[in-house]
């Protein structure tokens, strides 16, 4: 009785420890896609927050000033790499007074009003959470844009833009039809690019990162159409040409904050304004174009 019990096995054999391993891979290969759409879910509930906590703010700085603020503020009427730009002007409305002040943003023209260089004030790398996508994993701050804190939410051009005053009321088509701020990604969530934004200046070599509009580009939103160099969005004339685009790391589309204080996710296969037509907006019927646009008249459908 003895021996035989001394001969009992107590240990698994190899075929069993690989169906015990097998089973395993099968129960994460089946989690794995569970996880990244929660993940995904978290990512785009956040994002739609940061666009309607930035719009609450545009329209609580226009109850206060009477208009939009500048796209960006410049003492010669011109844009420059280091005006301040709206982003930076509203920092007191998204709960960011303290730096506002230690950085004496200018709101309005003045005759000294560059932003600092981040050798001299490292306060502008700043990251600020509301002014960043969750999903876009690439590194709070933007060397390609001058060591600046990264901003992914570049708004309209055609309503905010140097030394603009844009009222509410100007908006003839209605806030709910009228685009007000969009998102733009890193390349494939990773390097920051020169149109992915940052939070402080205004423009970097010719492009304006911190604005968007559909125009003469092709308008993507899609992960996949960022090239490992970081363009998307191929004009006509300029395959690295994306200073218009706007594009997200969300599958199927990006997300638009609107005039109205709204916030909501666009499809990317939403109409757009080819990139082999002449640059005239508002006489094309493409629903991005009308969206865009914030007196062309068109009558828009509610689903899109």
């Amino acid at each position: 009785m003895l021996s035989r019990l001394s001969t009992r096995r107590t240990a698994f054999t190899l075929i069993e420890l690989l169906v015990v391993i097998a089973i395993i891979a099968i129960l994460i290969a089946l989690l794995l896609p569970a996880v990244q759409k929660v993940r995904e879910a978290a990512n785009r509930t956040r994002c739609l927050n940061n666009l309607k906590q930035i719009a609450v703010a545009l329209h609580n700085y226009h109850d206060q000033h009477g208009s939009l603020p500048p796209g960006e503020v410049s003492s010669d009427g011109n844009s420059r790499n280091r005006n301040w730009v709206w982003s930076a002007v509203i920092l007191p409305y998204v709960e960011q007074s303290a730096l506002h002040s230690q950085l004496q943003v200018k709101g309005q023209t003045t005759t000294n009003n560059d932003v600092p260089l981040p050798s001299a004030s490292p306060l502008v790398q700043t990251p600020i959470p509301i002014y960043i996508c969750p999903a876009d994993t690439g590194p709070l701050i933007n060397f390609r844009l001058g060591d600046y804190a990264k901003l992914n939410y570049p708004i309209s051009k055609i309503l905010c833009f140097v030394n603009t005053k844009t009222r509410l009321l100007d908006i003839r088509d209605g806030t709910s039809n009228t685009l007000l701020v969009g998102e733009r990604a890193s390349p494939n969530g990773g390097v920051p690019f020169l149109h992915s934004g940052a939070v402080w200046p205004g423009r970097w070599a010719t492009n304006n990162s911190y604005a968007f509009e559909p125009g003469f580009m092709n308008v993507s939103m899609r992960a996949d159409a960022f090239t490992a160099s970081g363009t998307c969005c191929v004009s006509a004339n300029d395959p690295n040409d994306i200073r218009s685009a706007t594009n997200s790391m969300h599958p199927g589309g990006a997300h638009f904050a609107f005039c109205d204080g709204s916030a909501r996710f666009i499809r990317e296969s939403i109409a757009y304004y080819p990139a082999n037509l002449a640059h005239d907006d508002d006489r094309q019927d493409f629903l991005f174009n009308n969206l865009y646009h914030p007196k062309d008249g068109r009558v828009l459908p509610g689903d899109f």
